[in-house]
């Protein structure tokens, strides 16, 4: 099964790579280091997706994308 995926990638002036290690239960590569994010939903933009993550995943507003 295909599926779009928005995936955020947070750093640090040092350039120092934010990642989450996935819980040994997780639905979706238990036990890794990833990227936060998801599956992009039909009703949402990748822009959309990304925010949503964020919010969801770290209790984050994200103000600049880029």
């Amino acid at each position: 099964m295909e599926k779009d995926l928005a995936l955020i990638l947070l750093y640090d002036e040092q350039k120092r790579i934010l990642l989450q290690h996935r819980s040994e239960d997780a639905p979706a590569l238990p036990g890794y280091w990833a990227f936060f994010g998801g599956g992009i939903e039909k009703v949402e933009s990748p822009e959309q997706s990304v925010r949503r993550e964020a919010k969801e995943e770290l209790g984050y507003e994200l103000k600049n994308l880029f």
